[in-house]
């Protein structure tokens, strides 16, 4: 319960709460967010998003530095590819073009990055 004359900020682990006026407002931390122009291998180490900002056609092959577990969105721009000879793997098995304006989602187990299905 938040009292009714409460104000100020409280910082936590996962964001901040604001209060103002009895009032509590939570932040949330911004996730770990990396460009990629003109990269084959991009280094996603401690990145959550990779956002691809190519003019040309270009094919990524490998994410480099991932962590066990590790999560990573990539946002497509219609002119990226992933290729599965290095080590990404797509779910129908061939290589695939990152269509603008979407998100695709992996997950790094063994040091494999697998796309979600």
């Amino acid at each position: 319960m938040v009292p009714p004359n409460a104000q100020g900020v409280d910082r936590t682990e996962t964001g901040s709460v604001r209060y103002e006026g009895g009032v509590a407002y939570l932040t949330l931390p911004e996730v770990n967010i990396d460009r990629t122009k003109n990269q084959t291998n991009p280094n996603v180490a401690n990145i959550n998003l990779l956002v691809c900002e190519n003019t040309t056609n270009i094919t990524i092959s490998n994410f480099r530095f991932g962590a066990q577990g590790q999560l990573l969105r990539v946002l497509g721009d219609g002119n990226t590819r992933v290729d599965e000879t290095g080590n990404i793997r797509i779910h129908t098995g061939t290589n695939k073009l990152l269509q603008a304006e979407h998100i695709y989602r992996f997950t790094c187990y063994n040091n494999i990055w697998y796309e979600d299905a």
